[in-house]
């Protein structure tokens, strides 16, 4: 590794991309999963039950797939292989901390090799407090979803007994992802980057439900809007 310090940032910066593809779709996973409970639940019940469960079938496999790539310790590249890579170079590794001042304007102070190492080995301590989710998502992907296993072929729905996990559990896993993932970025690229995608409200998950549901309200008062003369087929 010729220059560690821009092969490790480049190696980071790619790691927080695909950490924020997934967490933008958990985000969505939850819009949807609240959709079923809220006022909107009946357009989802009655007229767009099938996609909502697609759905659901499809973002959760996507979850699985991405946090295992980025949390699985045998992978070759993974957050985990970064931060050790991280430790391994320490000293090439050009590393700053933010010091706020109050009632100034903060300043940046460099960090030494074993202070950048005892951040990052705290930060992988932090990962394994949640290996029993990680190792179900583990479970859950070969098993599941990359391989047919014959003890589950017959009864799918016995994964859960097996190696329970609902949306919840992740919440924990993505905080300390995302606090892990920002915290390095601060370091090695010396400035805060936001580990989330800003999705405009007319361009999710509720975008599509509010115009069902509109659509839906439509079609239910059709007699009032045919008693006031407006054609409502243009509409659908």
């Amino acid at each position: 590794m010729n220059n560690p310090n821009e092969y490790i940032k480049e190696y980071l910066n790619k790691l927080i991309l695909r950490f924020v593809y997934v967490r933008s779709i958990y985000q969505e996973l939850t819009n949807v999963t609240a959709s079923a409970t809220g006022e909107k639940s009946d357009a989802v019940k009655k007229i767009g039950l099938n996609f909502y469960n697609l759905a659901l079938y499809s973002f959760r496999r996507i979850i699985i797939i991405e946090l295992c790539k980025l949390l699985h310790d045998r992978d070759k590249k993974s957050l985990l292989d970064c931060l050790r890579k991280i430790k391994c170079h320490a000293k090439a590794m050009d590393a700053s901390v933010y010091q706020p001042d109050p009632g100034v304007r903060g300043e940046r102070r460099s960090l030494n090799e074993e202070e950048l190492i005892k951040i990052t080995d705290n930060q992988l301590k932090k990962i394994n407090e949640h290996q029993a989710v990680i190792d179900k998502l583990l479970a859950r992907r070969d098993k599941e979803i990359a391989h047919i296993d014959p003890s589950f072929f017959n009864n799918p729905e016995k994964i859960n007994e097996f190696y329970p996990l609902n949306d919840l559990d992740l919440d924990p896993l993505f905080k300390t992802t995302s606090e892990i993932l920002r915290k390095q970025y601060s370091l090695l690229f010396h400035a805060d980057m936001k580990m989330e995608l800003y999705i405009p409200k007319h361009m999710g998950v509720d975008a599509i439900l509010q115009h069902v549901y509109a659509a839906m309200n439509i079609w239910k008062d059709r007699k009032k809007f045919f008693d006031a003369g407006i054609d409502i087929s243009k509409y659908f």
